[in-house]
């Protein structure tokens, strides 16, 4: 989950895909993903998160993912030999 100057979004690892939320959608993801809420309850308090999850497939995959971040020299041989997939999200703060 991330926020912008004028928006919040929640990226779906499992998809991969980037919903805009309203504050009461980002509450609610934001408890789910904190594991204070089921998905189940999610889905019950927000008629949209439930569209999302039944259409869209979203928090249907794990939450607790480990990030490994590598070195220069690791990401470079990662890059070189073995790299399928690459996703990069700009958001309006970046100044890539």
């Amino acid at each position: 989950m991330f926020s912008t100057k004028n928006n919040d979004y929640f990226y779906d690892s499992g998809t991969g895909k980037v919903f805009i939320c309203d504050d009461y959608e980002y509450e609610i993801i934001s408890k789910i993903l904190s594991g204070l809420l089921s998905v189940k309850e999610g889905c019950e308090l927000s008629e949209s998160i439930n569209e999302m999850y039944h259409s869209q497939n979203i928090l249907q995959s794990q939450i607790d993912k480990k990030i490994i971040i590598p070195t220069q020299k690791e990401l470079k041989e990662i890059l070189k030999n073995s790299c399928e997939q690459i996703i990069i999200e700009l958001t309006e703060k970046c100044n890539l």
